[in-house]
């Protein structure tokens, strides 16, 4: 299958080799029990909250339009996170949160799908996925945010790919420490 890194304006994994990304990942996912599968999962469940069949629900928290009102700086982040390398902290304003509302008490979603269009996947011969819905993920304790989309998804589940060196970018390792 062939794997087009460009199709992407920021690169799906750097100037990277896929076979060295795709290994790395495996070998961190083997010292630590974990899957791609099990990410895929995990992705699903957090971009589950801001689409499922029954609409809004109280976790989804669209900084665009949503009853919940955000801070400017937070506003500006999340207007400018495509334009993020990978490994992207925030220090959100927290005051403006309800705890409650907190997705196992520890992490909050943004849809942000009305910046960006449609991604096709990168690897072209065989596979004709596309998506673009893209949500931001944060975990509220350690300030890290991870940009995610159906193509994101796709990647790790269909290919066992996980992005690199752009905002949807991430280890393996780091996913299991900060999103699982």
């Amino acid at each position: 299958m062939t794997f087009n890194n460009n199709a992407s304006g920021v690169q799906f994994i750097g100037n990277r080799q896929l076979e060295d990304v795709i290994a790395a990942d495996m070998q961190e996912l083997e010292k630590i029990g974990g899957s791609f599968e099990a990410i895929a999962l995990r992705m699903r469940y957090f971009q589950n909250f801001c689409y499922n069949d029954e609409g809004e629900t109280d976790y989804m928290l669209d900084g665009f339009g949503s009853r919940i009102n955000i801070s400017k700086p937070d506003q500006t982040f999340l207007m400018d996170i495509f334009d993020c390398s990978s490994g992207i902290t925030h220090q959100f304003a927290s005051q403006e949160y309800e705890v409650d509302r907190l997705i196992e008490n520890k992490y909050r979603v943004w849809d942000i799908s009305i910046m960006n269009g449609l991604q096709w996947c990168p690897f072209t011969s065989d596979c004709r996925e596309y998506g673009g819905c893209d949500v931001v993920v944060a975990n509220m304790q350690t300030n890290r945010v991870l940009l995610l989309n159906d193509i994101t998804i796709h990647l790790v589940d269909g290919h066992s790919l996980l992005e690199k060196e752009n905002a949807y970018g991430i280890s393996a390792k780091e996913f299991y420490e900060e999103f699982m």
